[in-house]
């Protein structure tokens, strides 16, 4: 076993630990592939390191032994394994059910409170279009905010999201209403990233439900199917980006307005496709 100073209760993502622990028994010449992944019982000398560079997942079984080896107490034993579920959960789902199961674990709840409530503001869809209805009535309550939002939600459901808003800075309660505070929360850590995409998935499955729901004259979707190289993609992704910005620099503030999501999408729907010479058999 390795006495440690890298404390797992600083990271959310194992792979990041193990990368940290590497740091440490080098720096203290303590470091050896073979040894390292004999006493967590991996029969390959590298197998931590390809982990820690996401080329590897662990499995279930496979914990106990890397628990063990870097004398991780009961309750870090239990942090890390929900880590490593939460980090290698394939169904976006899934994995946003198990990352709040990790950020509110005892060991990590109170240092990263912000990262959940980072977490709750960008997985649910309607916190954004909450943060713009605030803006054309700062006084509504939760009760009318709920019933304004199609579809519908709960007045708890609204209160939560409030809530959150304020904690990160995105909100502030004064006698006449809540002020919106225009300010971006920065992207780039897990919790952020994985949020984002909830948040991405969601609207999508919105837009899906106003094929139904909606009439035609209440939405415009529709779609082109393109032949782009690899340069005309970027172009394209460039021109779509500016697009963006051009429309929010034209976006005029209204004491009477509905709240509209504009989503853009751009994905492949094949591999690369490369054209053969014809050879013309006479």
């Amino acid at each position: 076993m390795y006495s440690l100073k890298t404390k797992i209760t600083n990271f959310l993502d194992y792979r990041q630990y193990l990368s940290e622990v590497e740091v440490e028994l080098r720096s203290k010449g303590e470091f050896s592939h073979r040894k390292i992944n004999r006493a967590c019982g991996f029969a390959s000398p590298n197998f931590i390191q390809l982990v820690a560079q996401g080329k590897r997942s662990l499995s279930e079984e496979s914990i106990p032994g890397i628990v063990k080896t870097f004398n991780l107490s009961n309750q870090e034993s239990r942090l890390f394994q929900k880590m490593v579920r939460a980090n290698d959960e394939k169904d976006a789902i899934k994995k946003v059910s198990r990352l709040e199961d990790l950020l509110r674990d005892p060991l990590v709840a109170k240092s990263h409170e912000l990262s959940e409530r980072q977490l709750h503001f960008y997985s649910r869809w309607y916190n954004v279009p909450i943060r713009e209805i605030l803006q054309i009535d700062p006084q509504l309550t939760p009760s009318q905010i709920a019933s304004l939002l199609i579809p519908r939600l709960t007045e708890a459901e609204v209160s939560v999201a409030l809530q959150d808003m304020e904690a990160l800075g995105l909100l502030e309660v004064f006698p006449e209403g809540r002020r919106v505070i225009h300010q971006q929360i920065a992207s780039g850590n897990e919790v952020i990233n994985l949020a984002l995409k909830e948040f991405h998935r969601t609207m999508l499955d919105r837009a899906k439900d106003s094929l139904i729901h909606l009439k035609g004259i209440e939405r415009e979707i529709s779609a082109l199917t393109l032949q782009l190289g690899e340069d005309d993609f970027q172009k394209l992704r460039e021109r779509l980006r500016e697009f963006k910005k051009e429309i929010l620099a034209g976006e005029k503030k209204s004491s009477e307005a509905r709240i509209y999501q504009l989503g853009i999408q751009l994905f492949p729907l094949s591999k690369i496709v490369r054209s053969q010479d014809v050879v013309d058999e006479k």
